[in-house]
């Protein structure tokens, strides 16, 4: 009713969040993306945290309907309107972990070879990240399973440099021979 007749007023961000926020509350997701969506394009610092609500929420829909390319899109979009530093980092790590579980899933059922050269190309946009070494780790992993025993010999060597620490060198060196 507020909004019908102050559309624009004072109190109208705030009721539309109230809106969201009371929708994904009582698990109506589509309805609560409908008042959110736009509260997490707000600019300017009276709306900040009202903006920053709307977009946690919205990934956490996202994450509850298992909508990783949806997280990582969303995210990316999160970083690029962020000044904050630490926000932007934890949108990063958020649309590194959406990138991988996306990959995982597609492991499950799909083609092994092609999810194992996503793992691999994971690795290598990731480099500096834990979830890479993971990463080639089932990489190799798969391609073993599928029977590429050459190439999984050869990454596994590749493992084994570049993870020289890893308690799991040995196995794949043993694999390897």
């Amino acid at each position: 009713n507020y909004l019908a007749k102050h559309g624009n007023g004072k109190f109208a961000t705030l009721v539309k969040f109230k809106m969201g926020h009371i929708a994904y509350e009582e698990s109506n997701y589509p309805e609560a993306e409908k008042w959110l969506t736009p509260l997490a394009s707000l600019k300017g610092s009276e709306n900040a945290d009202i903006k920053r609500k709307s977009e946690d929420l919205i990934l956490d829909i996202l994450n509850i309907r298992k909508d990783y390319a949806g997280i990582k899109a969303f995210s990316k979009k999160v970083m690029s309107s962020s000044a904050d530093e630490s926000r932007k980092k934890n949108m990063n790590k958020i649309m590194e972990e959406a990138h991988f579980t996306e990959i995982q899933e597609f492991a499950k059922t799909g083609d092994k070879n092609l999810a194992s050269d996503k793992l691999i190309a994971f690795a290598k946009e990731h480099e500096g990240s834990k979830l890479s070494q993971d990463a080639l780790w089932q990489a190799l992993s798969l391609q073993y399973t599928e029977g590429k025993v050459f190439e999984a010999a050869e990454l596994s060597l590749k493992f084994v440099q570049k993870y020289p620490d890893d308690k799991r060198n040995l196995d794949a060196l043993k694999e390897a021979a």
